[in-house]
């Protein structure tokens, strides 16, 4: 008998205070959250058997983020990162590969390059270029060993290095904007780069800031300047405090057409989440604050005047999807009927129509990730998946949902195989 049996045993057989007040309690609550993900794992396998799979049978295959189309349709090509299965206490510098799959031939994965520069929530920023179509963007060390954007084509394989990484590029591909990924890391781990263990192995040109600042690189002239920064934003009289160590800035994107740049300014006070979304015009001359309380979750670029995030209104206060008009700055719910259970829980919206969205949710206490369409004030739940309970913090797998409106179909990242999948299916 081991000596940690036998020390479990002699606490049970007692009346241990440590047993009573610790154990007792955390070993039933382990075992009642095992049945629960049991019975969520029955009830969701039809919705799993009915996808398209993507995937290794000894490898993580996984996209990323819901903010950029993986799928080419000029030869149905759905881009993918695939590296070793993982575990929570794999090597964080694990490369990994970067390719696609031809839905043509759904098993093969074809390997384009490589990449230590990557995160669980977004990858490597993986995309096809806004302009140049058989070329892929994605974030890369480059010969000197320096944290970069790398451009590549499918086809011949050359490769072109721009001297910093990118979080979003301008639609005409002129402008990329970005910030430090390696401090961006260290404030909230698992969507920057540097993985906690190997930071000195990544050279981050921008490292230093604290993340707190948006930088623009023009690709014409070469030249980087910084578009916004927080101390800015505080000089402007946006925040009204002193900035500390613990304001960032997350998730810079671009509206349709590059007119607006978006991004999130998060901060922790009194142990309270802060989370505000701003965008600015593209030539920094114009700057406005959204979201009228500090809540923003996840937003989605409707058009250049409409842009969709997840938050407690202003007006309506209730945590949901609001429809922001920036040029009358006003909010809209996206369920005038306040009807709906499903859009009041937090998800990963991308818009169809100005009131139709996919979405999906966190996992329930089944550990259940719904993904969902709604459509004409209704809801229709399209898969129920089973996420493993080793899934958690920022290690989870969020599903992601990406449209990909040629062929009619939602891609999402699963976990429910034990292993990161790309799984498709129907709209």
């Amino acid at each position: 008998m081991s000596l940690i049996r036998i020390l479990v045993m002699k606490m049970i057989h007692s009346n241990h205070n440590i047993f009573k007040e610790f154990l007792r309690p955390f070993l039933a609550n382990f075992f009642m959250r095992k049945i629960y993900y049991f019975i969520g794992r029955l009830y969701s396998n039809s919705s799993y058997k009915k996808a398209i799979k993507l995937c290794s049978k000894s490898e993580d295959v996984f996209f990323g983020y819901f903010d950029y189309d993986p799928f080419n349709t000029e030869r149905k090509l759905h881009l993918a990162h695939k590296r070793r299965l993982a575990t929570k206490n794999s090597p964080e510098s694990l490369v990994l590969d970067i390719g696609y799959f031809d839905l043509k031939n759904k098993k093969e994965f074809f390997k384009i390059a490589s990449s230590s520069c990557w995160s669980w929530q977004q990858g490597s920023r993986l995309r096809w270029h806004p302009q140049e179509k058989f070329n892929l963007v994605f974030n890369s060390l480059n010969n000197e060993n320096i944290l970069s954007t790398c451009i590549i084509n499918i086809d011949s394989k050359e490769k072109i290095f721009y001297p910093y990484p990118f979080f979003e590029i301008s639609p005409d591909s002129k402008k990329i904007y970005t910030l430090s990924f390696t401090e961006l890391e260290k404030k909230r781990p698992g969507y920057g780069y540097g993985h906690s263990k190997n930071i000195e192995e990544i050279k981050d040109p921008l490292v230093g800031d604290g993340c707190q600042n948006i930088y623009e690189y023009d690709i014409d002239t070469r030249k980087l300047r910084i578009l916004i920064s927080l101390s800015d934003l505080r000089r402007l009289g946006f925040i009204k405090r002193e900035i500390s160590e613990k304001d960032y800035i997350n998730h810079i994107g671009s509206s349709k057409t590059g007119k607006w740049i978006s991004f999130y300014h998060l901060s922790e006070i009194n142990n309270i989440r802060s989370n505000d979304l701003y965008i600015i015009s593209k030539s920094g001359n114009v700057i406005k604050k959204i979201t009228k309380t500090p809540t923003a979750s996840h937003f989605s670029w409707i058009d250049d005047r409409y842009i969709s995030i997840f938050c407690l209104g202003k007006i309506s206060k209730l945590f949901t999807y609001h429809i922001f008009d920036i040029e009358r700055d006003s909010e809209i719910l996206l369920d005038a009927n306040r009807s709906n259970k499903l859009l009041y829980k937090d998800g990963h919206q991308t818009h169809l129509d100005k009131f139709d969205i996919i979405s999906d949710t966190y996992p329930d206490i089944f550990r259940i990730q719904k993904l969902y369409s709604f459509n004409n004030r209704k809801i229709k739940t399209i898969a129920n998946l089973s996420s493993p309970m080793r899934y958690t913090k920022e290690f989870r797998c969020d599903l992601h949902p990406r449209l990909i409106k040629s062929d009619n179909l939602i891609s999402v990242d699963s976990t429910h195989n034990k292993k990161r999948e790309i799984l498709l299916f129907n709209l």
